[in-house]
């Protein structure tokens, strides 16, 4: 591979691309009815009525199945329904159900006609009265699906897994009474077996369910080509795939995969001749012929393949010996490319030279050097992100007026869709807890990059929350609940996001080292939310959608930093309310750190460290733990 440009930090600045969501549960599907409840409302509560007792029901039921109709009274009703994967057991069943009731409202802020979905499980609950048992029209459907596909054989690979998922689904509709199954089919030596599920609500009928299985299936299955797991899930069917095994117990339809294409048919063998006394004899000479050729031949290739092999390992040898004696650069691997010793660094940024200094964060300098890769697979190399970090659009008046709304409001989707990654998708649950516009870096078409994982913490899958004993982040992106107990969790992201997209509509830096005149972003936002002036606060050129589309995102905005992480939505959610603009959002209320009044030419600004929090309520806290970053770019 040719010699490659990084940006490599002396703390190790790491920066992850913000891709597009590949899967991982909870999988929301909300409703578009429009039609939403509060935090405090009777709704709400009759939702935790049903809560109390559905889960119990459905995982003591012979099918892992119950339904709640009519709790409560119009227009505050409340049905639900719960349903658990057929290979799971009771105790499984409760757990999965129990978080589901507590993720919901969240997880579909807040709307009154919500569904989601858990690896094991399914909670649903609407105002209707009841969900109804006869599938027709348009379904509601939640797909999701891998982005590798098989490359060898994805023709037959196609069709073993519309075989099998059609097999599996007749099985669940007319074989099991419980409206489940699963199967398995062979397939190649790459991808041995292919497996899957199907299931529908007990209730409906045979036909019913093959109905709505055929119809998510006809819709999604095209979708699905050659890609190595996928599915679709809905209220009353659902069905996916995959080439590595997701179910427990036997399964109940087996498959032989369709057998490869061939040329011609071999002919058939030509019936076998009567030996005579001539072939016997002939026979009999080439037979001898052959045993003392192998005599002769058989020792000559075992000596030809020694000396074959000798001198195999020791050119091997001699490339080791000369690979290990290379420039110590070279010598970088997949599983060492983050770990340098400090004679290579000396040596790599010509001993720290400032004409190699690209500039300062808050947790290390950055500097630019060359790797020469004597790899020829793949390199990870950490790009120089081109347009810098994002407070230079923002914040600085040569360009702050170089973003154009839709930029804008694609940066702040594509941060999300990066949280989202952090949050949800990666192996460890990673909470950035230093997220503002100096660690947001804009490449060539003006994508958002996450960077400056020097704070970052990780959590296990099964984690949500931690504790710290020290306190550390950029004053005006922290939350409360972190500066007053070190309570570690995703909210933390959550706020400093909403504080960022605060700042991207405004164009205001909620600690600003020269607005004197100013209280802080939060107070001013809030104001002007309540005084019905919040427009005052975007740019007045927008067009009419526009400037609805940027009070929709300071609503959003306001949500995030509400000052009970509970109140906070998760990530999953602000997508849902980003994407989705006829859902209608929950009103905030007072953000955290509002101090209360309007902004006098006597209020201290956050470049003094004064006002952005009464610490008196904060006791223990420690000053040398927060930084805030001036230098760039980054």
């Amino acid at each position: 591979m040719d010699c490659c440009h990084l940006v490599l930090s002396v703390a190790i600045v790491v920066v992850v691309l913000l891709v597009p969501r590949a899967g991982g549960y909870p999988w929301p599907l909300c409703g578009d009815s429009g039609s939403n409840f509060s935090a405090r409302s009777k709704y709400l509560a009759n939702i935790n009525l049903t809560g109390a007792t559905l889960p119990s029901n459905a995982s003591s039921s012979p099918e892992l199945f119950a339904t709640a109709a009519g709790v409560g009274s119009v227009p505050d009703q409340v049905s639900a329904l719960a349903l658990c994967r057929g290979d799971a057991n009771a105790s499984l069943c409760l757990t999965c159900l129990t978080q589901a009731f507590r993720a919901l409202p969240n997880a579909c802020a807040y709307s009154k006609d919500a569904t989601v979905f858990y690896e094991s499980c399914q909670l649903s609950y609407s105002n209707a009265s009841i969900f109804p048992v006869v599938v027709s029209g348009k379904i509601e459907k939640y797909m999701f699906g891998s982005y590798t596909n098989v490359t060898k054989e994805p023709a037959r690979f196609n069709r073993v897994v519309a075989a099998l998922v059609n097999a599996t689904a007749n099985y669940a509709a007319y074989n099991s009474t419980r409206r489940y199954a699963s199967g398995e089919a062979d397939f190649n030596q790459e991808y041995p077996k292919v497996y899957s599920w199907a299931q529908c609500t007990p209730d409906l009928t045979p036909a019913r369910c093959r109905g709505c299985l055929t119809q998510i299936i006809a819709d999604s299955i095209g979708l699905f080509e050659s890609r190595i797991w996928a599915g679709t899930l809905a209220v009353r069917c659902s069905f996916r795939y995959n080439t590595l095994p997701f179910l427990n117990g036997s399964m109940k339809v087996q498959l032989l995969g369709p057998p490869a294409r061939s040329g011609s048919p071999a002919p058939a063998p030509a019936p076998a001749a009567t030996p005579t006394a001539s072939t016997v004899t002939a026979a009999g000479e080439k037979k001898k012929k052959t045993t003392a050729g192998l005599y002769i031949g058989l020792p000559s290739s075992i000596v030809v393949l020694f000396i074959l092999l000798v001198l195999a390992f020791v050119r091997f040898k001699r490339r080791t010996k000369a690979i290990e004696i290379e420039h110590p650069l070279r010598k970088i691997t997949r599983a060492q490319c983050t770990i340098f010793d400090l004679p290579t660094l000396q040596e790599a940024t010509e001993n720290f030279s400032k004409n190699k200094k690209l500039g300062e964060g808050g947790f290390g300098t950055v500097y630019k050097v060359r790797i020469l890769s004597a790899s020829r697979g793949d390199n990870t190399c950490y790009e120089y992100i081109k347009n810098g970090s994002l407070d230079n659009f923002l914040f600085d008046t040569r360009s702050r007026n170089a973003l154009n709304w839709k930029q804008q409001y694609n940066i702040i989707l594509g941060i999300a869709k990066g949280i989202v990654y952090l949050h949800e998708d990666s192996a460890l649950r990673i909470i950035h807890r230093d997220l503002k516009a100096n660690n947001i870096l804009l490449d060539e078409n003006m994508d958002p990059k996450i960077a400056d994982f020097g704070l970052a913490r990780l959590l296990g899958e099964d984690h949500t929350q931690t504790r710290t004993a020290r306190v550390v982040g950029t004053l005006g992106y922290m939350p409360p609940e972190y500066l007053a107990g070190g309570r570690v969790s995703t909210k933390i992201d959550i706020f400093s996001f909403g504080v960022l997209v605060l700042e991207i509509v405004t164009r205001r830096s909620n600690c600003s080292y020269d607005d004197h005149d100013s209280v802080n972003l939060l107070t001013d936002v809030w104001n002007c939310w309540t005084k019905g002036t919040v427009s005052q606060m975007i740019d007045q050129s927008l067009d009419e959608y526009s400037q609805s589309q940027a009070q929709r995102c300071i609503q959003i905005g306001l949500l995030c930093v509400q000052p009970d992480p509970g109140n906070r939505p998760h990530i999953s959610s602000v997508i849902f309310m980003l994407s989705r603009e006829n859902m209608d959002l929950q009103q905030p209320s007072q953000p955290a750190f509002y101090f209360g009044r309007e902004a006098t030419s006597s209020s201290p600004s956050c470049g003094q460290r004064s006002y952005v929090y009464d610490r008196s309520g904060l006791p223990g806290i420690s000053v040398n733990g927060v930084t805030l970053t001036e230098i760039y770019p980054r």
